[in-house]
């Protein structure tokens, strides 16, 4: 039997020891149309919601989550797939880090940005860590839920500094060569109108300023 038809038997026998009148013909409303692979065990419900979700659901606080329980087959007949979530189930799952050593290594953070991008990740907000399935940056938050405080790219991070949301330069940036590989490059800093030395990364001439 399929998990389609199963979970249809499931809502059928539960309709029946609600004493509903189900027939052989008739069968429970199916709203959702699964991702392929998908089981039953994968999908729960929050106390309050609508919908359906994954234990990864990317809208839901660390307290909802933490009240999440297993839908039952007729709620899975109810109920509506939360968008993202089917994002997930389809396989956009973020990747999480306990730690920010490891989340650099997996993103291949260029060597020379990583002391500040170090210094800006041991703030005391920054304690989930994860790379969107894009994989273009790692972010961190301070909660499960909670929106992403700092944004780290290749060459820049994007990150709120007294609340005003700010992008810093970092040293070493990426460039793609003309056979697709993508090396370091020193990004071009400038030089200094007064004593025309190389600016610093920063952007300030370090015998002027």
């Amino acid at each position: 039997m399929s998990p389609r038809a199963r979970r249809r038997e499931e809502a059928r026998a539960e309709a029946r020891a609600a004493g509903m009148s189900v027939g052989p013909g008739i069968l429970p409303r199916m709203t959702t149309e699964l991702p392929e692979g998908v089981s039953l065990d994968e999908l729960y419900v929050v106390p309050g919601s609508k919908m359906l979700h994954s234990d990864d659901c990317q809208h839901q606080t660390e307290q909802k989550i933490a009240t999440m329980r297993p839908a039952t087959s007729a709620e899975v007949d109810q109920l509506e797939l939360c968008k993202s979530c089917r994002r997930v189930l389809s396989g956009s799952r973020r990747r999480y880090f306990t730690s920010f050593e490891d989340a650099l290594e997996a993103f291949q953070a260029p060597l020379e940005n990583r002391p500040r991008m170090r210094d800006i990740a041991g703030r005391p907000d920054r304690s989930v860590i994860w790379i969107p399935p894009s994989s273009s940056y790692i972010a961190v938050a301070p909660a499960q839920g909670a929106a992403s405080t700092a944004e780290f790219y290749k060459s820049y991070v994007a990150h709120r500094v007294d609340g005003v949301l700010t992008r810093e330069e970092l040293p070493v940036a990426y460039e793609v060569s003309d056979g697709g590989t993508r090396k370091p490059a020193e990004r071009e800093r400038g030089v200094c109108t007064s004593c025309y030395l190389e600016l610093l990364p920063s952007g300030r001439c370090g015998e002027c300023d």
